[in-house]
This record gives C-alpha cells, structure tokens and sequence, in this order.
C-alpha cells in the first residue's frame, strides 16, 4: 500500500492475500486489522476491506498538523542529533539530491523518507515517531503527485538543504520555522 502497489480504492481480500503472500488466512486477517487501526484501510458493509482513499478535507487536516508536528522535530532534532545522526542525515541529503538530478522519483522519495525519519528518529520520542509516521503513511496514500511537478524535486532539495544547515549550527529556531514553511 506505501509503495503505491496497491492503490486506494483498491479490494483486499484474505484469501487473495493469503495466495499471495504464500500464508495462511489467520496473519492476513491480523495484518488487515492493524491497517484498519493505522486507517490504512477501511471496512464497509457488504463491500468488504478497501485501501482508504483520502479526501481533499482529510489530506488538508493531515498537512496542517504534520506542518506542526515537523515543525517540533525539527526543533528537538536540531538540539538532540549527536555526530553520527548529522553525518548520516548529510548522507541521505546527498543520495536525495543525486536522485533528483537524476530524475529518479521513487530514489528522491525513498531519501526524503529516510531523511525525515533521521529527523525523528533523532528526537528520541517514540510517541513522536508513531504521530509523525502515521501521518506520513496516511499521506502516502496520494502517491508521489507532488514529486511529479516540474521543479519541486529541485525546489525540496534547496529546503533540505537549508534545513539541514540550521541543524547542524544547532539552531532550533530556524530548523522549526524552516520544517514547517517546506
């Protein structure tokens, strides 16, 4: 479903997935349950499991408060990240912009994840990581349309980059209000 693989809208049944999957029904029906918790999917009377397709109020909602959230991660991240999280994030940073040089969206995609999840995974809060990643999954849902704008890949990496800048100069500040503007 996070890949794109199987697109919103789309049918899951247990059995399909169990064939699949080459497993048996009972961790399919698990699995279902936990992405109708993560609202992943959702069930409906006499239709059955569906992947969850947003609407434009529910994706609005979820900007609005991933734009908050971000805005804290980056604050807690500026203040929290140790040398080796900073080396590895300006790693991700670089295999992001060769990507996008390259026009690889799903590589440019891959890194930005990776990229944000440093972020949060630096901020050492694991309540954290759960909101921020949920939302990230939910948003997922829309695939990567933005990415597809000509210039916005190169637009991401110079606020990346910026980013990236007032964290390693530790100012918290400047990485909130630069999380939240991107």
């Amino acid at each position: 479903i996070l890949k794109g693989e199987i697109k919103p809208g789309d049918k899951l049944t247990e059995q399909d997935l169990a064939a699949t999957y080459r497993v048996s029904r009972t961790p399919v029906r698990e699995a279902i349950r936990q992405l109708e918790v993560e609202r992943l999917v959702s069930r409906t009377r006499f239709v059955g499991v569906t992947v969850t397709q947003l609407t434009p109020a529910e994706i609005m909602e979820l900007l609005d408060i991933r734009e908050v959230l971000e805005g804290l991660v980056a604050r807690l991240a500026a203040g929290l990240m140790d040398a080796e999280q900073r080396k590895h994030l300006q790693k991700t940073f670089k295999r992001m912009t060769v990507a996008a040089k390259a026009g690889d969206v799903r590589k440019y995609l891959d890194e930005a994840l990776a990229f944000r999840r440093m972020l949060v995974k630096s901020c050492r809060s694991e309540s954290l990581v759960h909101y921020v990643m949920g939302i990230e999954n939910r948003l997922r849902l829309m695939g990567n349309r933005t990415a597809m704008i000509p210039g916005r890949m190169e637009a991401a990496i110079t606020e990346h980059g910026e980013l990236l800048k007032a964290i390693e100069a530790g100012d918290a500040k400047a990485a909130e209000q630069l999380n939240r503007e991107r």
